[in-house]
């Protein structure tokens, strides 16, 4: 599997891109109404300073897609994410956020935020009268089904910052997740730093090698002359 960039000129991956929004498994209540949508959401992301990122399996084939794009100055909106309903399970969804949360922080993004919408009853939040205490039940949030994302984010690493009450109607709020990526640009760069001095120490090492190496010819030539 590679993870790799959506094209504009790649109506193959497009198409199979935007069939994924459609599926949207296993929280297909959160899944666009059709491929006309699913298409208008990849383009206009392809058009603008969204990141459009897809995992691409061995066979060529678009598994999963991932659009991060800037809302302020320092923070990323992650909106959507989706893998392949048969693909799930494989590490696939991880390995395509921490792609994104990399490059986001690469872009000098600190924060990548995201809402992920309870329209089937599947948290502890949905059905439930959130006022007045929003905050405490956000706090105490927990998933009832593996079909909600919430239980996937938290093991990556975001924190519930916040609960939309009735977003979505009566008893269907909209959970608000979020996680800093500000150390990654720092990790990075101190990878790039290491790896600049390694590449020195080797230089040096080969040189020096190369020295002794002509330093041993030298000698070689000297000793192998006849004597006089």
């Amino acid at each position: 599997m590679t993870i790799e960039d959506l094209t504009a000129d790649d109506s193959g991956a497009i198409e199979q891109a935007a069939a994924l929004l459609v599926d949207f498994a296993p929280n297909r209540a959160a899944a666009w109404p059709d491929l006309e949508e699913a298409y208008e959401t990849l383009e206009e992301a392809l058009e603008g300073d969204a990141l459009v990122r897809v995992a691409v399996n061995d066979a060529g084939n678009v598994v999963g897609v991932a659009v991060c794009a800037p809302q302020y100055s320092h923070a990323w909106e992650l909106h959507p994410i989706v893998v392949a309903g048969d693909e799930q399970g494989r590490g696939i969804g991880a390995a395509l956020l921490a792609d994104v949360e990399e490059l986001v922080a690469a872009e000098g993004g600190l924060t990548i935020y995201l809402g992920a919408d309870d329209l089937d009853g599947l948290t502890t939040a949905a059905g439930a009268d959130l006022f007045p205490n929003v905050i405490g039940h956000a706090q105490g949030l927990k998933s009832q089904s593996r079909r909600h994302p919430l239980g996937f984010f938290l093991q990556q690493g975001y924190e519930v910052i916040g609960l939309i009450p009735d977003a979505n109607g009566p008893g269907r709020p909209d959970i608000w997740m979020a996680k800093s990526v500000a150390g990654l640009a720092d990790a990075a760069d101190e990878d790039e730093e290491a790896a600049a001095e390694d590449a020195d120490g080797a230089d040096g090492r080969e040189d020096a090698e190369d020295a002794e190496a002509a330093d041993d010819r030298d000698k070689v030539e000297v000793e192998a002359k006849p004597a006089p």
